[in-house]
This record gives structure tokens, C-alpha cells and sequence, in this order.
């Protein structure tokens, strides 16, 4: 792989883009992007907690997009809520989720889809991981 500018088709430096390759932090709280509206607040009341597993990892070292909703999928089930059959199905990725952490999956019934929320904390910050909504049939 390499990074050309369009104008020219010369390829492009690292330190010619210093924010590609500037640290990222672990933030506390991202707002949501647009097109997500908020969800109602989740409580402690239904919420699981999932181990992200190694064999989902995939060569960018994080987990695969895809397989987020095995976790999702897996703390709904331990929590007694529907899991399958799914019809419809949204998700928005906020953070990289890396083999062995531990997401902490919240829960919120509206309407008869099931909003969720996953979490991780790092050196004692809390961040949103992903979040969406499914419904099932």
C-alpha cells in the first residue's frame, strides 16, 4: 500500500501528515456522530460484561468490525434478553477493542428494539467502545 496525492500521483510522507500518525488518547466521552441521536441513559440494571476474544482479532490488531456483534449477541443472551432473528440491525464504532479487554455491554429495551452501549476502561477512564440498536422478530 501507499498514500499518493491525487494532484501529482507522488507519494505522500509521514511527516507530511503529522496527524496521521499523531498519538491518539483514550478520551473519557465521545459525543455521538451525526445521524445517531442519543439514547435514553442506561443503568446498571441489565448489562453484561464480555471478553474481547483473541480469535477475533483481526492483522490490524484490533477486532474485526464484524465481530462485534458476537459480543453484543452474547451479553444480550446472558442477560435474558433476544439474541436472534435479527431484521434489523444499526451500529456505530468509536474505539479499537483489543484481545483480552473486557467490555462492559449495557442494555435498554424501547420500543421493542434493543439499544446498547459498550464500554471499556483504561488507567481509570471510561470510554464508549460502540453502540446501536437491533430488533429481533
Amino acid at each position: 500500500w501507499a498514500l499518493v496525492r491525487l494532484s501529482d500521483t507522488r507519494p505522500v510522507r509521514f511527516a507530511d501528515v503529522p496527524w496521521l500518525i499523531a498519538p491518539r488518547s483514550f478520551e473519557a466521552e465521545c459525543p455521538f456522530p451525526e445521524g445517531f441521536s442519543p439514547i435514553a441513559a442506561f443503568t446498571d440494571d441489565v448489562h453484561a460484561l464480555c471478553y474481547v476474544p483473541s480469535s477475533g482479532i483481526d492483522k490490524n490488531g484490533h477486532l474485526n468490525n464484524a465481530r462485534y456483534w458476537d459480543l453484543v449477541f452474547a451479553g444480550a443472551r446472558s442477560a435474558g434478553l433476544p439474541a436472534g432473528n435479527v431484521r434489523t440491525i444499526e451500529i456505530g464504532y468509536q474505539k479499537a477493542l483489543f484481545a483480552g479487554e473486557t467490555v462492559d455491554l449495557h442494555y435498554r429495551t424501547v420500543d421493542g428494539a434493543v439499544h446498547f452501549c459498550g464500554y471499556v476502561t483504561k488507567d481509570g477512564a471510561t470510554a464508549r467502545a460502540f453502540y446501536g440498536h437491533y430488533r429481533s422478530e
